[in-house]
Parts: C-alpha cells; structure tokens; sequence
C-alpha cells in the first residue's frame, strides 16, 4: 500500500510517500486432522524391522492441518491406546522413522495376531495443537512351524 502525507499550507504544500507493507500472520487455529478414525495395517511374523503396510484402499495415516508455516508442521507420536496398558505398551512393539512405521520386533502371529494404539499428530504452534487416529496392526501368518503329531502312538480300528 502507497500511503501519501501532505502538510497543510497553501501556497507551497508538501508531501511525501512511503510505501507500507503489511504481513498477515496465521493465527494457529486448526487441529491436525487424519482422514480416518482408524487405519488398519500388515506386518508379516519373524519380519525384523519391516515397514507397515497399510490397506490400500485408505494407505497410510497422514495428518493435515488447515493451517500454514510454523502452524502446520506436524510431529507424529505413538501413543499406547489405553492408559492402563501394560509395562509393555503396544506402541512399544513399533517404531516411527521418517513417517513410515516399523516394526520394532519380531512378532510371532501364534503369540499375538494384532496391536491396537494411537498415533498422534501434534502442530508446531503456539499453543501447540493435536489430535489422533486409531491405528490397528495385524500380524500375518506365514508358514513357519513343522507339523508334528501330538502323539508317539495312534490306534485305529
């Protein structure tokens, strides 16, 4: 914006100009949000530091925020779906690296099929924002374990 200033004599008036910028800032005032409540995810047993892999109908969790800048960057946390979980906590079994998740363990689907936790997404403003998705993990089965027979002597007739 040109803004021009003039002094009030009459006979020899003067003025000058100045230019004026003005900077609208955002004001940080939109939550990160996910698609979807709940994302539902793949890992095959005995796979050691495998990435996830997500439904393709949905693909992968992923926040956004209305926001801009500062307000819009987004910083993703693994949380534990209950506050009461145990020692070990689901989130515990996976890890977050450069916005892909891993498995962080080998998991055995004859122990446990499936992990249930939340992801976070949490805005870099001020005050900082955020909110969470559901993410379900489900172990799949290989073909690992030889078959045996759970008795030394069968009697047929």
């Amino acid at each position: 914006i040109s803004i021009k200033c003039q002094d009030g004599d009459v006979k020899e008036a003067r003025s000058s100009e100045a230019g004026l910028t003005i900077a609208v800032t955002d004001q940080n005032d939109h939550r990160p949000t996910f698609h979807l409540s709940k994302y539902k995810g793949h890992i095959y047993e005995n796979s050691e530091q495998a990435q996830v892999r997500w439904d393709p109908a949905n693909g992968a969790p992923r926040a956004h925020d209305k926001d801009f800048g500062r307000n819009a960057r987004l910083t993703y946390t693994l949380r534990d779906f209950t506050p009461n979980a145990p020692v070990i906590g689901d989130s515990e079994f996976f890890k977050l690296d450069g916005g892909h998740l891993f498995v962080n363990m080998v998991l055995d689907a004859e122990e446990r099929t499936s992990f249930k936790f939340l992801l976070e997404a949490t805005d870099d403003g001020e005050p900082r924002l955020s909110s969470n998705t559901t993410l379900e993990i489900f172990v799949d089965d290989v073909n690992d374990n030889t078959p045996f027979f759970e008795q030394s002597l069968y009697m047929f007739e």
